[in-house]
């Protein structure tokens, strides 16, 4: 059972606002900023009130189309004047321009050559009372690569570093994000009719029992249903 404790509108992970960490102000700041510019590319729905359990680690789990999730994130994010530890590709950070940004933004290398780094930063984080977030798919998922599908196959990694850490996951549904941003094309600002795209954050969520395949599906059926497309 999740330990819920009311803070205004705002439900917050232990700790989450009150530890100062390094990343925090910057974080704050530059999501403000990015969501001012992405609504000149989409109309983004973000979540109010966001609603997030206190009293336990927490660990965002969400399906993953578009750059533009990420742009999503941090604005509902500074928008509550809270920071979060992003777990993102690591060959990212070789990017000087780029690598200088996700530092500066506490985000997390990840890769398959830097996960048992990567799962140690993290798991860290979460003791530390920061949050983390991750995608499980891995990967920007097509929708080729879906099947037809919400959304894709998870990683297990989500389930092994709840079960390290005792996280509850929240599941987080992003819709309509690769209209704004595709893949391999710039966030131009639209000309027309600027799409909707959507940041939902569902109920708390514990892993089970079973195996980290069938504990990474239940997480994937749970951010499936709250995508709209």
């Amino acid at each position: 059972m999740v330990d819920m404790a009311v803070e205004g509108s705002v439900l917050q992970a232990t700790n989450a606002n009150t530890k100062p960490v390094e990343h925090h102000g910057f974080y704050v700041r530059t999501g403000w900023m990015m969501g001012k510019l992405g609504r000149l590319v989409a109309r983004m729905e973000l979540q109010d009130p966001l609603v997030i359990p206190a009293g336990r680690p927490i660990l965002f789990a969400g399906n993953h189309r578009s750059f533009f999730d990420f742009v999503m994130t941090m604005a509902i994010f500074s928008r509550e004047g809270l920071s979060c530890r992003i777990l993102i590709r690591a060959s990212l950070f070789n990017n000087p321009f780029m690598g200088w940004f996700l530092r500066r933004w506490g985000a997390i290398p990840l890769s398959s050559r830097v996960r048992e780094q990567a799962e140690d930063t993290a798991a860290a984080a979460l003791a530390a009372g920061q949050m983390v977030a991750i995608m499980p798919e891995g990967k920007l998922m097509l929708e080729s690569d879906r099947g037809g599908e919400k959304v894709g196959e998870a990683r297990p990694g989500v389930v092994h570093l709840a079960r390290r850490t005792g996280a509850v996951i929240l599941p987080v549904g992003f819709s309509n994000t690769d209209a704004a941003w595709p893949v391999g094309s710039p966030p131009w600002p639209k000309l027309g009719r600027r799409p909707l795209t959507k940041i939902r954050l569902g109920e708390a969520h514990e892993v089970g029992d079973g195996t980290p395949a069938e504990e990474a599906q239940r997480i994937m059926d749970a951010i499936a249903a709250i995508v709209d497309d």
